[in-house]
Formats: C-alpha cells, sequence, structure tokens
C-alpha cells in the first residue's frame, strides 16, 4: 500500500517537474546571454570590467619607489577582479627625475627652473647628444634619460601584470623608437599578464606643455595607433557560457587607445573604431584646474565620440602637481546617452577631481555586438 501511494505521488509529481525545467530552460533562451544561472541575468551577461585608477602625479627618487607606487594602486585596483586596468597620461614622465630629484624637487619651484638647472648640469652630454641629432636643449635630456625612463616603466608594468594576471593600459610615457632617430614621442602602451608590452600609439595632437617651448615632444601620426583584443576573464558563472568562451575564435572585446586631446579629432576616434575598437580608451593628463568652463570643453572630447560612434568610452585622469603646474580632472567611463537609464551617457565617474580614485564599470558587451 505504501510503495503504490509513493508510486502515485512520483506520477503526479513527475509531470510537474519536468514542466518546471521546460519553463527554466525556455526563459534562459529568451534571455541570451544570461538567465541561465541562479545567482541572476546580470553576473552571466557577457561584460568587460575594467578599472580605471585616477593616480597622481609626482616625482619619484628611485625606480623602487615609483614601481612600489603603481603596484600599491594596482592592487586597489584589484579588489575589484577587474579584466583591464587603465592608468592616466603621463603616469611615465616623472620617471625623469630619478637620480636628479634633489634638482627638481628642493632646488626648484617652477618647471621652467628645473629645466633649466638640468640643462647646466647636463651642458657637456647635450652638446655632443647635438653633434648627433638636431634637438634643442629639453628634447635632449628627454633623449638622455629616455633609456633610463623606459627600463623603469617598463619593468614596472611588466611585473605588476604579470603579478596580477591582469591587462593594464599603462598611460603614457616619453619614450623613443629606432625608426625615429631625435624624436621623443608621447607613447601609450598595454601590457599583457604575460608581461609582453604592446604600443597602442603615439600622441599626435599635442598641447602647448608639450610643444617646442615645453617638453619639445614630437607628434605622432594617426597611423600610429592600433587596436588590442582582450580576453575576458569570465563569461558568467554557469558551465553553459564557461563553454561558449572556451569555443569562441576570438573570446574577449577590441580596445583602442587615444592620448588625450586626440580625442577632439573625430577622424583619429574613427579610425581607431574602423579598426574593430568596441571601447574607446583615452589616458589624459589636464594641466589645469577642473572649473565648469573646462568640463564644458571636456564634454565635447571623448563623450562626443562615443555618442557618434556607438562604442564605450573610458577617460583615465591624473591629478596631483608637478612643481608649479597643477593637475585636475575627473575620471568616467561613459556610453551613448540611449544606453543609460537616466539618459546621460554617464556609467561611473570619480567622486573627486584633486585626489586618487579608482572607478570601475562592467560594460554590457551585446552593446557593441559582441558575439561568441
Amino acid at each position: 500500500m505504501k510503495r503504490s501511494c509513493f508510486a502515485w505521488r512520483v506520477a503526479l509529481v513527475a509531470p510537474l517537474l519536468g514542466a518546471l525545467v521546460a519553463v527554466g530552460m525556455s526563459w534562459a533562451n529568451v534571455l541570451g546571454q544570461g538567465g541561465c544561472c541562479w545567482r541572476g541575468w546580470e553576473c552571466c551577461r557577457p561584460s568587460l570590467k575594467v578599472a580605471a585608477v585616477q593616480a597622481r602625479l609626482r616625482f619619484f627618487p628611485t625606480e623602487a619607489q615609483y614601481a612600489a607606487y603603481i603596484m600599491t594602486r594596482v592592487e586597489q585596483a584589484m579588489r575589484y577582479k577587474p579584466d583591464l586596468v587603465v592608468f592616466p597620461e603621463d603616469i611615465g614622465l616623472p620617471l625623469v627625475s630619478l637620480g636628479e630629484c634633489y634638482v627638481l624637487c628642493a632646488e626648484s619651484r617652477t618647471v621652467e627652473q628645473a629645466i633649466s638647472k638640468l640643462v647646466v648640469r647636463h651642458a657637456e652630454e647635450l652638446v655632443g647628444l647635438s653633434r648627433e641629432v638636431k634637438a634643442g636643449p629639453v628634447r635632449g635630456l628627454l633623449l638622455l634619460k629616455a633609456g633610463r625612463i623606459r627600463r623603469a616603466y617598463q619593468t614596472t608594468f611588466q611585473a605588476a601584470a604579470q603579478r596580477y594576471h591582469v591587462y593594464i593600459v599603462a598611460g603614457s610615457v616619453p619614450m623613443t623608437f629606432p625608426d625615429a632617430p631625435g624624436q621623443v614621442f608621447n607613447t601609450c602602451c598595454l601590457f599583457s599578464p604575460e608581461g609582453r608590452m604592446h604600443v597602442l600609439g603615439r600622441k599626435v595632437h599635442l598641447i602647448d606643455l608639450e610643444g617646442p617651448q615645453g617638453l619639445d615632444l614630437s607628434a605622432g601620426k594617426p597611423e600610429s595607433y592600433r587596436t588590442f583584443d582582450v580576453p575576458l576573464r569570465r563569461l558568467g558563472c554557469c558551465p553553459t557560457h564557461r563553454k561558449t568562451l572556451a569555443r569562441s575564435k576570438r573570446p574577449g572585446v577590441r580596445i583602442g587607445c587615444i592620448v588625450c586631446a586626440d580625442a577632439w579629432d573625430p577622424a583619429i576616434a574613427r579610425r581607431v573604431v574602423e579598426d574593430g575598437a568596441q571601447v574607446l580608451i583615452q589616458v589624459s593628463a589636464n594641466p589645469g584646474l577642473w572649473t565648469v568652463a573646462e568640463q564644458d570643453r571636456w564634454a565635447a572630447g571623448l563623450a562626443t565620440r562615443v555618442e557618434e560612434l556607438g562604442v564605450y568610452g573610458v577617460t583615465c585622469m591624473a591629478v596631483g602637481k608637478l612643481l608649479d603646474v597643477p593637475f585636475e580632472g575627473c575620471t568616467q567611463v561613459v556610453a551613448p546617452k540611449a544606453w543609460t537609464r537616466d539618459g546621460t551617457g554617464l556609467l561611473a565617474d570619480a567622486p573627486v577631481v584633486r585626489s586618487e580614485a579608482v572607478v570601475f564599470a562592467r560594460l554590457d558587451l551585446r552593446r557593441v555586438g559582441w558575439r561568441p
């Protein structure tokens, strides 16, 4: 009697369970990339997790101190478990102080004074260099220090990318290249978890501080910009989506980097997007105060390009002060206005404009036509 009663209950419940399973599978299909995970649709959608580090610019006496600072900032960003970490423009520029921080910091109050003192200190070397290449004294100083700057910059970000197994857009750094002797470019680089350095572009539109009366940098060409595929760390938490990611021929998202003022050039942004970029990364350092007028000017930069081209955008800003030059700005992650509920296009931003911060955002890749 008990067995027949049990069998009757099983016969009654089994169709109900089968119907529930069928409904669940149907909803999973309707929701597409999400919905099959018990934790919810949000965690299963294909997304790129970005952590933008609003870092402070300052001079460093030694390579070890610079490396310790960068490692600390990456460690803070890794609390969000990002796929990509971004640093601001000029993050490598303060390395010019290596070995001469006292001259730059203790003996000088302005950038002009510091440059004058360094020119006098390296006068003999600069005279010798002038016989080999045509360069003014300021560019000559950068050429003399280029090797040490590059080694410290590359070693530091290689170690950080390898230690935390993450892709890092390492802002920008003054860099020389064999194909352009006597030239120094404001260069953006990316580091992979394997420690490889990839040059993403050389700044085209230089501001006054970088021009002949300033740092005397060289202008790059638009075709120097390249895109890069960043693999996703994880696609959802359920086996179905992990298998989808494993089968994908390109299981990642393509990013493109633009150095600061180049974001106001529609042709450069369009060129990068036409090369496949789904996320535009703008590494920036604003040498001035973050006034209302300045905010309006910046709104016409990357945010406008994002609206025009239908991609995501990340503006990573530097803060701090290098002698008499202040740096202020607001790190932001933006999207076309139609992609945001409030219609502003803003996904995340820093709560401060003079202090350090980490801005995190999860970018829904279905918006940019991501397919496994």
